[in-house]
């Protein structure tokens, strides 16, 4: 069966190419990479699924006209995946990234004459009002900063047209584990604690005194690279620029299919197994996963009212 860690090699292998600009061997890669990204989307691949389920309440346009954009395209793996199924009316920007191999790609494989992928400040996006179907980004709100919070949402209820879907999947303050330092709780812990909590977390994790590094993963973490906030927050933005949300938390949680390998290396794996089966359980599990949503991911769809 086709894992999310088999679609990350083909896109790794694509990137690497247009690294060399070698049209020929991305053109390989993209033909075998095809039936692979058509497959884990025919097994509803856990990674996967709720992005397309998304894509779904696009109605009355065909797939290849769906104007999608990914805000916070990274390296670009989900944003070649939805090419590969279909979906190749796509674009993306992003604040950290050079995004010139992803677009040699998409010139490559889609035949595009335009950019479709930017690099931006953060502070706004670069194209025009009400020209997109979709727009989506995957753990990305974690990383946006204070000053720049408002005009994400903002800029994301500009460019999406009347009767869009927007789609998100954030990381927040409530869960337990925070996967961006490996640790469970120590962000929870107040600020002028931090750098002894991290300090504790790391010195139990790696078996030696972290307690001096506890005030860099401070700095690198809280306010520097990660921004948690509550999933109240999100609903309100949510309300203020689209109108509506809908929580798709409870139906992951609840889900039969299961793509363990995908999961982040730092994540506790067995613990998320554990837990799976007992949202799993009949009856009993759909109650315990309403009620211990909030130690999980958010996942939330808006559709734009006009």
């Amino acid at each position: 069966m086709t894992s999310f860690v088999d679609i990350k090699k083909y896109c790794r292998r694509l990137i690497l190419a247009a690294d060399d600009k070698d049209a020929d061997e991305i053109r390989r890669v993209w033909d075998e990479f095809v039936p692979v990204a058509k497959d884990y989307e025919r097994s509803a691949g856990n990674i996967t699924v709720d992005l397309l389920r998304a894509l779904n309440l696009i109605e009355g346009v065909d797939r290849g006209d769906v104007c999608i954009l990914d805000h916070g395209c990274g390296g670009g793996g989900k944003t070649l995946f939805l090419m590969a199924v279909g979906y190749t009316n796509i674009y993306g920007v992003t604040v950290n990234q050079d995004t010139s191999n992803l677009e040699y790609v998409a010139s490559v494989v889609c035949g595009t004459d335009h950019t479709r992928f930017h690099q931006i400040d953060g502070s706004s996006i670069c194209f025009e009002d009400e020209k997109f179907h979709f727009v989506f980004s995957l753990q990305v709100l974690e990383h946006v900063n204070h000053d720049h919070i408002e005009s994400f949402y903002a800029e994301e209820a500009r460019v999406l047209k009347p009767g869009g879907v927007v789609y998100h999947e954030v990381p927040h303050q409530f869960v337990p584990f925070d996967s961006h330092a490996g640790l469970w709780f120590a962000h929870w812990a107040p600020r002028s604690l931090k750098p002894l909590a991290y300090g504790f977390g790391k010195t139990i994790q790696k078996r030696e005194n972290m307690f001096p590094a506890g005030k860099l993963y401070t700095q690198q973490l809280d306010g520097g690279f990660l921004f948690l906030r509550s999933p109240y927050f999100h609903y309100r933005k949510l309300m203020q620029y689209f109108g509506n949300y809908d929580d798709w938390t409870v139906n992951k949680l609840t889900r039969r299919n299961n793509d363990p390998e995908s999961y982040d290396s730092s994540a506790p794996l067995r613990i998320r197994q554990m837990m799976a089966a007992i949202f799993r359980l009949p009856v009993v599990g759909g109650f315990l996963a309403h009620l211990l949503r909030f130690g999980f991911m958010l996942q939330t769809v808006s559709v734009k009212t006009p």
